[in-house]
């Protein structure tokens, strides 16, 4: 089996920096993007660790640039945890199952919520530096909530249901094709040399 190239790594890392952006300046609900699903693809995809984590930081920088950017603590808080679902998928790596992957995806729209509505309270003048301001933020911001789990949730579902389908359907074209394993009365998504492992 061929081993993969940085070039196809490189064109991975294009296609989902594209996907990612462009759900971020097209038209969209509130929070509904891909940066999640983009993020945790290639975290467990790529093996390069200096290249996996700029996808997320790739992504954001773009759009930020065209879409304005704000509060610098702020900033470095979202970017912070668009770093978690790239650490997702590495722990995904051989053990992607549906469950595992929804599990996963729900964590970090989880965290994005409790981290990003910390900081939005801590640097802004909306709400009052009390116990009570920090309940108000974060109620404020449950009705998005479900918007932005709604898009990690769809984003991750594609990317990984688009690249089991294409080494599903053209194994050629994949450098490390999928196959499913029975494991624990489920399927695992694993490159196909660990199938020859006891």
């Amino acid at each position: 089996m061929k081993s993969r190239s940085l070039t196809t790594d490189v064109v991975v890392i294009s296609l989902l920096v594209i996907l990612a952006v462009a759900s971020r300046l097209l038209p969209h609900a509130p929070g509904f993007v891909a940066v999640t699903g983009a993020s945790m693809f290639a975290g467990w995809y790529l093996r390069r660790g200096s290249l996996v984590f700029l996808v997320p930081l790739i992504v954001l920088s773009l759009s930020d640039l065209l879409l304005g950017f704000y509060q610098p603590l702020l900033m470095l808080a979202v970017y912070l945890v668009a770093v978690a679902p790239v650490l997702m998928g590495r722990l995904l790596h051989g053990k992607a199952t549906p469950l595992r992957l929804a599990a996963a995806t729900l964590c970090c729209s989880v965290l994005s919520l409790v981290t990003i509505n910390f900081f939005v309270w801590l640097t802004s003048a909306w709400y009052a530096k009390t116990a009570t301001g920090l309940v108000q933020c974060y109620l404020a911001a449950l009705p998005f909530f479900k918007y932005r789990m709604a898009g990690d949730i769809c984003s991750v579902a594609v990317c990984f249901g688009v690249y089991a389908l294409i080494t599903h359907c053209w194994p050629s074209t994949a450098i490390e094709p999928l196959r499913r394993r029975r494991s624990w009365g489920t399927y695992v998504l694993v490159p196909s040399k660990e199938l020859r492992q006891p």
